[in-house]
């Protein structure tokens, strides 16, 4: 019994030791992950490596809890520029800077990155 035991504490602490040795990725410190998709999230990070902060990203984003009159005004406050909203998706032109400023806001749901869709093509497939 323990041998057991014994075996069990080295693998606990085997575990503690490898989870505190993961490198943590900081080339996207400061933003909120879980709220960016990973089309998104892979963008970000290459253009923090290019120390490109200011390159305007089109985005599709998902917001509640305010109007859409007060996201136009917190968007624009924090650096981006909307194109369009609806009562809870929105698109618009955001830098990292911006991008990293609105994941970390509790009205905005989800941030991707917007995919260019040809609409008369869209509407010969229908």
């Amino acid at each position: 019994m323990t041998i057991v035991k014994a075996i069990t504490f080295i693998v606990m602490i085997m575990l503690i030791l490898g989870c505190s040795t993961v490198k943590k990725d900081s080339s996207l410190e400061g933003i909120n992950m879980s709220k960016l998709a990973p089309n998104l999230k892979l963008r970000v990070k290459e253009l923090k490596s290019q120390n490109d902060f200011e390159e305007k990203l089109r985005i599709l984003g998902k917001y509640e809890t305010i109007s859409s009159e007060e996201l136009r005004t917190k968007v624009k406050e924090c650096g981006g520029e909307v194109e369009t909203v609806t009562a809870t998706i929105f698109t618009a032109r955001c830098s990292v800077s911006t991008i990293s400023l609105l994941s970390n806001k509790d009205f905005i749901k989800y941030l991707e990155l917007s995919k260019k869709k040809n609409l008369k093509k869209l509407m010969e497939e229908k």
